[in-house]
């Protein structure tokens, strides 16, 4: 027995297609001269590819051991930074600024007046009021 070109069914052996296939083509005639192209069927080749080698079931475990093991750490690491960062954004909203906004660059503040009077910036001296 030889399988139906058209539907994979079983057919007889002298036959392309198998009789259901058959009956249906009947219903819908070719004219005389036209070409028709009749599907090949595709010859058989063996196959020479070499069958895959089972793995063992300790090395399947083994592997699957080690993925488990990794996954567990890349959950582990993702879970650190993200209460990480939740930590950090929690404290930057509950704790208040405690220093006044400083431009950036500059990490001093100056005062025009002085409790110890009037000192020179250059001689760290305290200079008399009569100018001299």
């Amino acid at each position: 027995m030889s399988k139906c070109l058209k539907c994979g069914r079983e057919a007889e052996e002298n036959n392309v297609f198998c009789p259901s296939c058959l009956a249906d083509m009947a219903n819908y005639p070719v004219k005389p001269g036209t070409p028709v192209v009749l599907p090949t069927r595709p010859a058989r080749t063996p196959d020479h590819r070499p069958s895959p080698r089972a793995t063992p079931p300790e090395a399947v475990i083994a592997r699957l051991r080690r993925q488990r093991r990794s996954l567990w750490i890349a959950v582990a690491a993702l879970s650190a930074a993200l209460c990480l960062c939740a930590a950090f954004l929690l404290v930057q909203w509950l704790v208040p600024e405690e220093f006044p906004s400083v431009p950036i660059g500059q990490n001093y503040i100056t005062s025009t007046g002085s409790s110890e009077g009037n000192v020179s910036r250059e001689t760290s001296t305290p200079v008399s009021e009569s100018g001299g």
